[in-house]
Parts: structure tokens; C-alpha cells; sequence
């Protein structure tokens, strides 16, 4: 096996050494001043920003002796006396010499060199004060003691005096005589760096090595093994990259994390070039994007090479040469960071779908940032304003399938199952999702979490700066719309029964806080083939009519059943049947309802409920008593105020009189309720006047001529009765025959009631009076034209006193 050569003292490198080291004498010599200028220099690095670097510091100057290679290797050791870092990439040479031994003149000028400011090695002063430097190019080392004495015989009066500015040749294998850890090294490596560690600082150097960022080698992937060695057990680590298909293992010791890395290249504009750092001489920048797999995605900073400070809320590392201060720790602003912040927004959005995965598709919305704190940096705010306006028109947001879809083209779950409780809402999500034929158009459950949703309002709006994530932005759609979507693709596959099943029992899941106050829609398949919403007032089970019975099959799922019954729905009991009938038949054409046979059913399911219960069903389903149609004898149903009951008026059988009465015989168990709702045998005083022809008519001719005999326009609608009580009922009247007529019209003028006038006054307005009317059924009996009965009230009138009566008709 050949040897390797490592040069001596003689060599180039240690020639050119001694030049920069009599060169700088000469210059202190000609500039004393430069002396403690260079001392100054040299302790605020060791001592500010770089004061707990000095691993960092080493490991990216062997990364970048590693440049360009493959497969790099950089062993890093920490004994009891040294610090040995060692590296297989290039060799030292003239320039990078100069660089350890000055200060801002590093030859590396491309931006994806991490050292560039030629300060970061300085930082070794903190804890040595005699690095040395061995390369198979030459070797030398920099000694306090030795610097001191050189320097003070040329400028004996400086306070300080610097370490890095003269240093001596020295020959590796003579130190690797002395230095058994040393021997091994150069077995190997190209160049390594020596430590002699000042005892003080071997615990600040242990502790680095403990908190070293494994994920540096990301972005290195020249260099695929970085070992850590120390006598500490819990300090010693082993770091390595290991790719598959795309996908990174990061393994540290034991611990195996994996990573996808994106990385592209930017073109610098003119203002962003005019904005670099003074080192940087290339246009092209390389950003990277490192985000972990398999594990939680959590926030993320800004990288240059190593953390930064600066926090972006990009889930995972954005890893650029940034524009920092001196110690690369925090990000400054201009326009150099701010394109390369755009242009990392413009990655993110490009890559951002990669880290979804099968068994979750939403997983790349954690990546997201969430909303504005108020701590955000400048570069984290733009990076989040950029990266949601680019997500808006992107596919981003899974359907229900999985696929990627723009996020204003997708349908959202109701706020009140996607609101964030999981838990609670868990068994309705997982039951509407397990419907085979369920649409796909709505957004994945697994983007039904707080934070993820947060996310996609922000795809909606992206400068909204809320706290309350439900407030603005995704349109959620109401629950009936989403239970109905099921019954909708169900049927559409001609599978209806499962479709109800589904939406039934989904609905039943969700939490009755939730669903309590909110319409569960048209869910609900019935026994006539059609949709009735699920509710306890509008379908039913067991048997009755068909368009509002749960049809069978459902009926005979037992978990549909008791989904069902979750909701309310029952058995019709008789006020639900007559309140059943009583909205089908509310909504019937009135010249139709006269032949209804469902009047039948409505007063038969009305025996078997209490009277109040009947008239509050009639009090709600129908806009007026008028409604209600009871049997004739001529068997047709009539309203309320037309008919009357067998007395003295119109007889049992309606001898001529069929249309106008009442028959007993059906609404015998009746009589008590048909009396409450205003059905009588004969006229009488205390008649409140219900909706009718007649009535209608006498209120709208009192209004008019209030309004003629009134200065101004009052408005009719504003103008009422003081009551509507007085004599009836009138309406029947127009259906009676002669004889039945004669009889009601005497009954009727024999009531005191008849003759007292009512008042009509505005019910706002004071200013336009009142005004006193003939009674409904005086109005009555004149639309009617009975003549011979007005001459019958005017010789009536005499014999009680001989003087007109101003309220008959004359």
C-alpha cells in the first residue's frame, strides 16, 4: 500500500506561511495600530456570535474543502486535551491560507459556499490558543505565546496582541510522534484542524456536540457521514444520509428521521444582485426546502446552512445563503432576502403537494403557516402572504378521493361537524364517508381539523388575519345540504334505500348541540318513492299514508331504526295524524277541498285527540277557521261559516237546505268542537265574524267610505274595527233557501245585537276620527236585496216607537 504524502515545512504552503507572517510583522511595524485593531477583532469573534460555534464553524469549513466530491466524509474528535476535525475533500492551498491568517479576504465567492466571510475560524480562540492546521498540502500553526513575543519585539507598547496573524510551518509526522490521535487521522484525511482545548472550555465544546443539527447534512450532499466522537457516551454521535427514491434518512446514531428535500435555482434580478453580500459574485442562488416524513410537521426557520433566529412558519427548513449579520444568525432586510423569499414561497407552492400521502392527503396543509403573531419577523409575513395568494389557484385541497383540487372548487362539510371536535363529530364524518356512492367533490375528512382548516380559510383569504378561524373564508355548506348530497349520488346510482340509510344514520351521529337547531333536509325515503325531511312532524313510521311514511326497507334496518328514532321520528300518534292531514289538506285548492275524502280522516282522527290539541292544530296549519270543511248532508265539505246545524232553521234530513247543513249523523261526537269553532243552529249575538265573502266584502265598503268621508288618504290597511263581535252568522245566508231564509232573517232581526252600529277608527293615526257602520248583518241582508224583509224592519221599527230606524235600509 503506498504511502500518503503529506508535505513538510518546506513545502509551498509552509513557504508561504512565513511570507504572511513577515508580512503583517512589517505591517505593524510601518501601522502599529493595526496591532490592537487586529487583537479587538479577534476577541469579538470568540466572544460574541461566534462564542459557541466552534463545532459549526469547523464542520462548514470541511464541507467546503468537500465541494463537488461524493460520498464526503468529516470526523470530528474530542479527547481530554484536543479538538481534531478532519475532512477527505481538496486541499489547502495558497488562498485558503491566506484567508485563516486575515480577515473578510475568503476566496469563496459562491453562494453555495457556506463559509464566506473568512471570520468564522477565529471563533477557535474561545477555546485554544493554539490551533493548528495539517493538509496533505502543508501544514502549520498559530501559538498565543509565540504571536505575542513576535509581535510585541516590533510593537512592544499594544495592549493586545493577535493570534491568527503569524504562524510556523510545522511537519505532520513529527506532531503525530507526540499525538496518538492525530496518527490515525492522516491515515485518511486531507486536512484536519487541532485544538489544544483550554480545560475550561471541554464541557462548551461536549455541549456542542450534543446539540449539533443533524439536518446540516440536507443541504451537504457532497458529505454523507459526519462522525462525532468523544469520550462522553451520551456526546458521541454518528450522523449519515442514506437515499431512496427520492426520500432522505437521516440516521443519528440510532435515530433514523426521513426528509424530502426540494431545491431549485434563482436567477437574482438586478435590484436583488445590487443588494448581495460583497463576497457573492454569482447571479444563480440555490434554495432548498427540507421537509420531514412521517413525523409531525411542525414550524420551521429560516436556514443558512445552520439555524437561524429567524423563525419562517414554513413547516420543515428553508435553507438559502440569506443575507445575514455577521454570525449568520439572523435575517436581514432588503431586496436580496426578500426575492429569495418570494422565490422560496414560489417552491413550497410547486412541492407543497409531495408531502401528502395516501393514508392522509391533507398532510401538506400542516406545512402551512397559520395566522399572523404578533412576534412574526418581516421575511415570515411575506413568505406567507406570497405563499397562500400563489396556493389560491392551485390544486392544494384533497377531494374526497384523495385528488387535488383548487380550493374554491370543492364543497365544505357544515361548520357544525367540521368545526375542529374531532371526536364528537367522529361517528356522523365516518358514516358519511363510508357511503360508497358519497360525492367527491367535498373536502377530505383529514382536513377536518382546527389547524387545517385555518389553513384553507386562508387559500380563501389570505391577507384575513383573525384569530377565530371560523369567521370568514371557506363557504361551509348547511347541514341539509350536506346530508342531502348522499341521498342525491345515491339515487342518481339508483340506490336510494342505501342512500337514505346513510344520510339517516349520519345525521343521527351528529351531536344533538349540533344538529338541534339546523334543518337535516329531504333525508328520509318514503313508502311513495319520494324524499320527506326528518322530522317528527313530517314522516312517520309503521303504516298510513305513503307520502309520509319511512318506506320499509329502512323500517327494517335495525340501525336505521334507531338512527330514526335518534331523530325523533315515530309511530303517528293521533295528533300527529291530524296535524299530518291538516297541512296536506291546508294546502288544497279551496274549490277542490270540497270534495276531499280526506276531511273524512281528519275528523276521525280529531275524535281521538283532546279538544285543545285539535284546536291548536287548527289553529296553526290553517290561515283561518274558514278553512275547515265539515260533512252536509249532500255529502260535499263546506266551510264553517256556511253551514249550520239542524234547529230551527234548516231540519235534520236539509229538505232544501242540503248544501247548508250540517250532518249529524258523521259529526255527532263533534257537536262540542263544530260549537267552539263557530257552528251553530241559528243566529245569535255574540257571533265573531269569521273570513268569508260577505264579511270580507262589508270590511273592504267600510273602509272605502271611511276614506271618502275623510280629509286625507288614511291607509285601508291601518283602518279597523274596534271588534268584529256582533250578530251571525251572515256568510251562510246567501245558501239558505226561501223558507229557511224568511226564518233566519227573523231570528236574526229579533237580536238587540243586530242593530248595534261598530266603529271603525285608524290604529295609528288620532287625527282622522272614527266612524260608526251598520252591522254585518244589516250590510248583509242589503247585499242581498231583501226587500220585503227591510219593509218588515221599518214597520217593526214603528211598533217599537214609530220612529225610523237611521240603520235599516231604506
Amino acid at each position: 500500500m503506498t504511502a500518503i504524502r503529506w508535505n513538510g515545512v518546506n513545502g509551498q504552503i509552509g513557504r508561504y506561511v512565513r511570507e504572511e507572517s513577515e508580512s503583517s510583522l512589517r505591517a505593524y511595524r510601518e501601522q502599529p495600530n493595526f496591532v490592537d485593531e487586529h487583537a479587538n477583532h479577534e476577541q469579538d469573534t470568540a466572544r460574541g456570535g461566534y462564542a459557541r460555534r466552534q463545532i459549526v464553524e469547523l464542520v462548514q469549513n470541511s464541507a467546503d474543502q468537500l465541494a463537488g466530491s461524493s460520498g464526503g466524509r468529516i470526523e470530528i474528535r474530542l479527547t481530554g486535551t484536543h479538538l481534531l476535525c478532519a475532512d477527505d475533500g481538496l486541499r489547502i492551498d495558497r488562498e485558503g491560507v491566506r484567508a485563516l491568517m486575515h480577515s473578510r479576504l475568503s476566496p469563496k465567492r459562491g453562494t453555495e459556499q457556506i463559509g464566506r466571510f473568512g471570520v468564522g475560524f477565529k471563533s477557535v480562540l474561545r477555546v485554544t490558543d493554539s490551533p493548528a492546521v495539517f493538509s496533505r498540502s502543508g501544514s502549520f500553526q498559530f501559538d498565543r505565546a509565540q504571536a505575542t513575543a513576535r509581535i510585541s519585539a516590533v510593537v512592544p507598547s499594544a495592549a493586545h496582541y493577535p493570534v491568527l496573524r503569524v504562524a510556523e510551518p510545522i511537519d505532520p509526522r513529527l506532531e503525530a510522534r507526540s499525538d496518538p490521535t492525530l496518527r490515525p487521522l492522516l491515515n485518511w484525511a486531507v486536512n484536519i484542524v487541532r485544538l489544544v482545548v483550554k480545560p475550561a472550555e471541554r464541557e462548551n465544546l461536549a455541549d456542542q456536540f450534543r446539540s449539533f443539527d443533524p439536518e446540516f447534512l440536507l443541504f451537504v450532499p457532497h458529505v454523507d457521514r459526519l462522525e462525532l466522537i468523544t469520550e462522553d457516551d451520551d456526546a458521541r454521535r454518528s450522523l449519515h444520509l442514506t437515499e431512496v427514491d427520492g426520500e432522505i434518512e437521516l440516521r443519528d446514531n440510532e435515530k433514523a428521521t426521513r426528509w424530502i428535500v426540494f431545491s431549485r435555482t434563482h436567477e437574482l434580478s438586478e435590484a436583488a444582485r445590487a443588494d448581495r453580500r460583497t463576497l457573492d459574485s454569482t447571479d444563480r442562488v440555490c434554495l432548498s426546502w427540507a421537509a420531514s416524513i412521517g413525523a409531525r410537521l411542525g414550524t420551521g426557520r429560516f436556514w443558512a446552512f445552520f439555524p437561524t433566529l429567524t423563525l419562517s412558519n414554513l413547516a420543515g427548513i428553508l435553507n438559502a445563503p440569506w443575507k445575514t449579520n455577521e454570525d449568520r444568525r439572523n435575517l436581514l432586510d432588503g431586496p436580496y432576502n426578500d426575492e429569495l423569499v418570494d422565490a422560496a414561497a414560489g417552491l413550497a407552492a410547486e412541492e407543497l403537494p409531495r408531502l401528502a400521502t395516501l393514508a392522509d392527503p391533507a398532510r401538506h396543509l400542516d406545512a402551512l403557516p397559520l395566522r399572523r403573531e404578533s412576534e412574526d419577523n418581516h421575511h415570515a409575513q411575506r413568505l406567507r402572504l406570497r405563499l397562500y395568494e400563489l396556493l389560491g389557484t392551485r390544486p392544494i385541497v384533497p377531494d374526497q378521493d384523495g385528488r387535488l383540487q383548487v380550493v374554491t372548487t370543492l364543497a365544505y362539510p357544515p361548520e357544525a361537524v367540521s368545526s375542529g371536535r374531532r371526536e364528537q363529530m367522529a361517528g356522523a364524518l365516518d358514516r358519511w364517508r363510508a357511503y360508497p356512492y358519497r360525492p367527491s367533490n367535498w373536502l377530505h375528512h383529514s382536513a377536518l381539523t382546527r389547524e387545517r382548516l385555518a389553513r384553507l380559510n386562508r387559500l380563501v383569504d389570505p391577507r384575513a388575519e383573525t384569530n377565530r378561524w371560523h369567521a370568514f373564508g371557506l363557504p361551509h355548506a348547511p347541514i341539509s345540504e350536506w346530508l342531502e348530497a348522499l341521498v342525491r349520488a345515491g339515487s342518481g346510482e339508483g340506490d336510494p334505500v342505501q342512500a337514505s340509510m346513510a344520510a339517516i344514520q349520519t345525521a343521527a351521529a351528529i351531536p344533538m348541540e349540533a344538529r338541534k337547531h339546523h334543518d337535516l333536509g329531504c333525508i328520509v325515503f318514503t313508502a311513495a318513492g319520494g324524499w320527506a325531511h326528518a322530522r317528527s312532524d313530517r314522516v312517520y313510521m309503521g303504516q298510513g299514508d305513503p307520502a309520509t311514511t319511512v318506506h320499509i326497507d329502512l323500517q327494517s334496518c335495525p340501525d336505521t331504526q334507531n338512527a330514526l328514532h335518534t331523530l325523533g321520528v315515530r309511530a303517528r300518534s293521533s295528533e300527529s295524524r291530524i296535524r299530518e292531514l291538516a297541512t296536506a289538506l291546508s294546502e288544497v285548492h279551496s274549490g277542490a277541498a270540497r270534495e276531499d275524502k280526506r276531511w273524512h280522516d281528519f275528523w276521525s282522527a280529531a275524535r281521538e285527540c283532546h279538544g285543545h290539541a285539535v284546536r291548536s292544530v287548527i289553529d296553526q296549519c290553517f290561515a283561518t277557521k274558514t278553512a275547515v270543511r265539515v260533512l252536509t248532508v249532500n255529502d260535499t265539505w263546506e266551510p264553517l261559516n256556511e253551514v249550520l246545524l239542524p234547529g230551527p232553521i234548516v231540519s235534520v234530513d236539509g229538505e232544501d237546505d242540503e248544501y247548508a247543513t250540517v250532518d249529524v249523523d258523521f259529526h255527532e261526537a263533534d257537536r262540542a268542537l263544530l260549537g267552539e269553532l263557530g257552528v251553530v243552529a241559528e243566529p245569535h249575538g255574540n257571533y265573531e265574524m269569521m273570513q268569508g265573502s260577505l264579511t270580507d266584502g262589508y270590511v273592504e265598503r267600510c273602509r272605502d267610505k271611511f276614506r271618502r268621508s275623510s280629509n286625507g288618504k288614511p291607509q285601508r290597511d291601518y283602518l279597523t274595527f274596534d271588534s268584529l263581535v256582533s250578530t251571525g252568522p251572515v256568510d251562510v245566508f246567501q245558501y239558505l233557501s226561501e223558507g229557511a231564509r224568511a226564518e233566519f232573517t227573523e231570528r236574526l232581526l229579533g237580536l238587540e245585537a243586530t242593530f248595534q252600529r261598530l266603529t271603525m277608527r285608524h290604529s295609528t293615526q288620532t287625527r282622522y276620527g272614527e266612524r260608526e257602520f251598520d252591522a254585518p248583518a244589516i250590510e248583509g241582508l242589503r247585499e242581498y236585496g231583501v226587500v220585503r224583509l227591510c219593509d218588515e224592519l221599518h214597520a217593526l221599527s214603528d211598533g217599537l216607537g214609530g220612529k225610523p230606524n237611521p240603520s235599516l235600509p231604506s
